[in-house]
C-alpha cells in the first residue's frame, strides 16, 4: 500500500491545478488518472483560456503537467476502481496499486470510452493510453494501434505517423468522422499507415506488455496483428459507480460541492466538470481545481498564506 498526504484523482484541468496548488503547500501528492489531459486534449485551438494565445489544448495540458511534476507532486497512469473509508484515512484501489490518504481530491470530469474489451485495465499505462501525449516513446520505431474516427484520433496519427513503423488506424464504421482539414493531411501521409474500416479490437495480446492485438471484421473474420502499443481515442462517458454511496449528488449524478470545493463527506473533495458546477470550461475547471487544492490542505492543517506569489529562493 502506497501512503500519502493526498490523492487526486483525473489529470485534466481541475486536478491538475489542485495537484499544482495542494503540493505548493507541502503536501505529498498523487495524481492518479487513465489519461493526461481529459477533454481539454479535444480542443484544436484554445482561444479563450487567459495567457494562451492559440494554443492546443493538448498543448495547454502538457504544460500543466509539466508543472505538477516541478512542485513535486506524482502523476500515475492508472485506473480507479474503488474509493472507500478506512479508519481515519481514505483508500484509493486502481487497477494495479492501492493508495492511503489522508484526502482525496475527485477531478475525474468524464472518463475515456475505452475499447470494452476484457483484460484492458491490465494495460493502461503499459502500452494503453487515451492521449497521444501520454506515450510519445512507444510511437518511435513500433508498430502501433490507433483506435477511433474522429479528430483526436486523426491529429494522433497525422503527429506522429514519421515516428512509427507502421500505424494500424482501426475504425468501427465504414468512414472517418474527422474534419476535412485532418481528411487532407491523412491523405499527405507516407505509407505507414493501415486503415481498417469496419473492424474492432476484440483482445489485447502480451502478459506484462502488449504484445499484439486481435481485430475482428464485420464479416467476423480474426486478424492478429503485431503492435506495441495502442491509443484509444473513441470518445469520454460518465462513470461514476465506484464512488461512495453515502456521497450527495444531485439529480443529473453531478457531485454536490459548497464554494470551497467540500462534498458532504470529511477529507473528500471535487472540483470540474464532475460537480454541480453552472460552467464547463477548462478556465473554471482550473479555478475549482486551485480552490480544491487549498481547501484539502487547509483541511489536513497547512497554514496558508493569503498569497502564494512562489516559493523561495
Amino acid at each position: 500500500m502506497n501512503s500519502t498526504d493526498l490523492v487526486i484523482i483525473g489529470a485534466g484541468a481541475a486536478g491538475m491545478s489542485a495537484a499544482i496548488f495542494a503540493s505548493r503547500q507541502g503536501l505529498k501528492t498523487v495524481v492518479v488518472s487513465t489519461d493526461l489531459g481529459g477533454q481539454t486534449n479535444l480542443a484544436h485551438v484554445m482561444e479563450n483560456y487567459p495567457g494562451i494565445q492559440e494554443e492546443s489544448g493538448v498543448r495547454l495540458m502538457l504544460i500543466m503537467a509539466t508543472q505538477v511534476k516541478k512542485n513535486g507532486a506524482e502523476i500515475v497512469l492508472q485506473s480507479v476502481q474503488n474509493i472507500a473509508r478506512s479508519g481515519e484515512n481514505w483508500q484509493v484501489t486502481t487497477n494495479h496499486d492501492v493508495f492511503s490518504s489522508k484526502a482525496v481530491i475527485l477531478a475525474f470530469g468524464k472518463t475515456p470510452s475505452g475499447l470494452e474489451i476484457d483484460n484492458e485495465k491490465d494495460f493502461i499505462g503499459r502500452g494503453l493510453c487515451y492521449s497521444s501525449q501520454e506515450e510519445e516513446g512507444w510511437w518511435l520505431d513500433q508498430n502501433v494501434a490507433v483506435v477511433g474516427s474522429g479528430n483526436s484520433a486523426a491529429e494522433a496519427i497525422i503527429n506522429h505517423a514519421t515516428k512509427a513503423k507502421k500505424i494500424y488506424w482501426v475504425v468501427r464504421g465504414n468512414q472517418l468522422k474527422c474534419n476535412a482539414i485532418n481528411r487532407r493531411l491523412i491523405d499527405l501521409l507516407p505509407n505507414n499507415l493501415n486503415l481498417l474500416f469496419n473492424h474492432r479490437i476484440m483482445a489485447i495480446n502480451g502478459k506484462e506488455t502488449i504484445e499484439g492485438i486481435t481485430v475482428i471484421a464485420g464479416d467476423n473474420k480474426k486478424t492478429k496483428l503485431r503492435v506495441s502499443g495502442i491509443l484509444s481515442a473513441t470518445g469520454y462517458r460518465w462513470q461514476s459507480e465506484w464512488l461512495p454511496e453515502n456521497l450527495i449528488r444531485d439529480q443529473s449524478d453531478r457531485i454536490v460541492v459548497d464554494n470551497d470545493q467540500r462534498t458532504n463527506l470529511p477529507g473528500l473533495f471535487a472540483a470540474g466538470d464532475v460537480t454541480d458546477t453552472n460552467y464547463q470550461q477548462t478556465i473554471i475547471a482550473a479555478g475549482d481545481g486551485a480552490k480544491a487544492g487549498l481547501t484539502a490542505a487547509r483541511y489536513l492543517g497547512c497554514r496558508l498564506a493569503n498569497l502564494d506569489w512562489g516559493k523561495d529562493k
